[in-house]
């Protein structure tokens, strides 16, 4: 139960802490040791001492206090007062404990423990005990084994840190003068080591507060003038979705890539493995899936997965599937507006729009589903049977944690998400196919290739296009950007923070992403400009509340397209999205006039005609020919957003208010 992005089985070793030394030649190595979230898989492998080995049963590992002694079994006891009995979260390993299964030569073992970061209690009798784990408490990692000759042997040399989970409290709170941020909660992690870095530098209070509840929210939070900023990936407004506030005039900062991936959880079995413990449970590797597959599993649910031949192909072509229970699910896949949902039905609409259809056996079958952001609220909707959908990314670690505590059944769960959010869960991803028939995982080489064909829109939003596939690109890949007005409140000190703020996030801060990847060759400079354009907006802005100050006209800098739009690049320019009251064109068009607002979908026509508007590549590149990769990122962020209330401070002057109900 190994999981790693990707799938494949790797442990770092990491120091350990010279209290509580281990025994001699016992060799403990662990995938993370430091600033460890709540829910994080950590993978532990033991090597028994030279010269000996281990018993066949399985060994165990578990959170304890730091500071004690732990030299036998009896140091381990719940009534000892230092290892609790009870999960530190419900994100963490059951009983706060995991096992650790030996392999066929006895000779080591191997396990998942899955971090719990908090406080808990326990009794015994009527003493009370507790165990905290947090930023200011580290923790201990005790691993309890049995040789071969029956004697035990327990090690508690790793030191385990923990990340802040309110970097608000850690930076002393909110500035006077912070801005209001929103967006979706796949930020999480980076906007606390944000948050943290840029206080840690400055020695200021939080410049920010972020409400990270839904990439939809986001986007009416920043049109309704209750978020000075949002986090998004398809610019100021999500194609289709009529939510009842009009997307006014903004500019969208490129600040990292991330991608659409069909993540796996569970395990299947390898009889005869000399490399895997008997009987355990092998995280899913190298699975290779197609856009027709995916469409008939996740639109059409088990029975049209099967009934389409969908199930024999990736049974056919992905043999370690066939050993595991329900191989069509049911499906997990968010609920609520998100790129994430977006990219990937207009994904299948255009790759696969044939099996892309609703469930044979519900009344009407088979209709097509187009284009969807928000599928809990799609029309025809989702059977409850196939799919199930998840609010929020905490309410999906749950999912992976009560997983985690199965080790030895053989189950699969096909999960719709991002990769950031996969690889800090420790869940493999599937390769998926092209359109040149390559099956590409999503890789630094792979997502570069990918935003090398993309398209650049006049507000700076760069988004996937709907044409063919660069050689060896994941074609779920997307771009995050920081968005904001285009007349953004720039009044007083708002100036500074809002500006400092972007230069921060996409520059010294590309450093503290977690998960996303970092901006790299030309997407640098297309946020460079970007990033002028938001300060020569604020340069353009009253410098104080006085009603009476006349705004002059915005002028970028030299070299920087001015607020009127972009120049043409590559043959292919916009106006500014939002100039006329509307949602920006994205590619494609929300529904047809009379249509009901829950449906929130764009047809399978406009779709059609935005392969003929959109098909010019980031600043004009060839699309058949991948380019420098973008910086891989090593490292491990925090868990929490911490607290903010968008809107508490000011509302942006011009604002858009909320359409009347028809």
């Amino acid at each position: 139960m190994l999981f790693v992005a990707g799938g494949v089985v790797a442990f770092a070793p990491v120091a350990s802490s010279p209290a509580a030394a281990a025994p001699a030649d016992l060799s403990v190595t662990v995938s993370a040791s430091d600033d460890l979230v709540d829910g994080q898989a950590v993978d532990v492998r033991v090597a028994a001492p030279t010269g000996t080995q281990f018993s066949p049963l399985a060994g165990s590992v578990q959170i304890c206090r730091d500071g004690p002694t732990y030299a036998t079994e009896a140091d381990l006891q719940f009534a000892a007062g230092n290892c609790p009995e009870v999960s530190v979260t419900s994100s963490a390993s059951v009983a706060n404990h995991a096992g650790l299964y030996v392999l066929p030569d006895l000779s080591s073992a191997v396990g998942t423990y899955r971090i719990g970061v908090g406080r808990v209690t326990w009794s015994r009798g009527a003493v009370e005990h507790e165990l905290t784990c947090d930023s200011e408490t580290p923790c201990r990692l005790v691993v309890a084994m049995r040789l071969g000759d029956g004697s035990s042997v327990v090690d508690s040399s790793t030191l385990l840190t923990f990340s802040d989970s309110s970097p608000l409290a850690s930076c002393g709170g909110a500035s006077p003068d912070a801005i209001d941020t929103a967006g979706p909660d796949r930020f999480i992690d980076t906007w606390a080591r944000w948050t943290r870095t840029q206080c840690q530098a400055t020695g200021g209070k939080a410049s920010t507060t972020a409400v990270l509840a839904g990439e939809g929210l986001g986007l009416d939070s920043l049109a309704a003038g209750d978020a000075d900023l949002t986090y998004s990936a398809v610019g100021s407004a999500m194609p289709g979705r009529d939510s009842g506030i009009a997307a006014a005039p903004s500019i969208s900062v490129p600040i990292g890539v991330n991608a659409a991936v069909f993540a796996l959880v569970g395990g299947y079995p390898d009889p005869g493995a000399t490399d895997w413990p008997i009987g355990l449970r092998r995280g899913f590797d190298d699975v290779r899936v197609t856009p027709a597959e995916m469409a008939s599993l996740f639109g059409q649910g088990v029975h049209g997965f099967n009934a389409t031949g969908s199930a024999d192909a990736v049974l056919a072509r992905n043999p370690q599937l066939a050993f595991v229970n329900g191989v069509g699910g049911p499906v997990q896949a968010p609920a609520s507006s998100d790129a994430v949902s977006f990219f990937t039905t207009r994904w299948f609409d255009t790759r696969a729009d044939a099996s892309w259809l609703s469930s044979p056996i519900l009344d009407p079958p088979s209709q097509p589903r187009g284009v969807i952001d928000e599928l809990s609220a799609a029309s025809p909707p989702f059977a409850a049977f196939s799919m199930n959908m998840y609010s929020s990314r905490a309410t999906l670690k749950k999912v992976v944690a009560d997983d985690a505590n199965k080790a030895l059944e053989y189950n699969l769960t096909w999960v719709l998400t991002d990769l950031a959010t996969a690889e800090q869960l420790g869940l493999p991803v599937a390769q998926v196919q092209n359109s040149r028939g390559e099956f590409v995982a999503p890789t630094t080489e792979s997502m570069s290739a990918a935003v090398a064909g993309m398209e650049r829109r006049s507000d700076g939003t760069v988004l996937p296009g709907t044409g063919p596939d660069a050689e060896g690109a994941y074609p779920l890949t997307f771009v995050e950007h920081a968005v904001v007005a285009a007349e953004p409140d720039c009044t007083g000190a708002a100036h500074d923070v809002l500006t400092s703020w972007i230069d921060f996030i996409a520059g010294d801060g590309q450093a503290q992403l977690v998960g996303v990847r970092p901006l790299a060759g030309d997407l640098l400079e297309v946020s460079k400009e970007a990033r002028a354009r938001v300060a020569a907006a604020c340069d353009a802005k009253p410098s104080t509340d006085d009603p009476t100050t006349t705004p002059t006209t915005p002028t970028a800098p030299d070299g920087v397209p001015d607020a009127g739009g972009y120049p043409e690049i590559g043959g292919f320019d916009v106006d500014v999205p939002g100039s006329d009251g509307g949602s920006p064109d994205l590619g494609v068009d929300v529904d047809d006039a009379g249509a009901e607002p829950s449906e929130r979908r764009a047809s399978a026509e406009s779709v059609e005609v935005a392969k003929e508007a959109t098909s010019a590549p980031l600043l004009g590149r060839p699309t058949t020919k991948a380019t420098a990769g973008l910086a891989a990122l090593a490292g491990l962020g925090c868990m929490g957003a911490g607290a903010g209330t968008l809107g508490s401070t000011r509302r942006r002057p011009g604002a858009a208010t909320r359409k009347a109900a028809p």
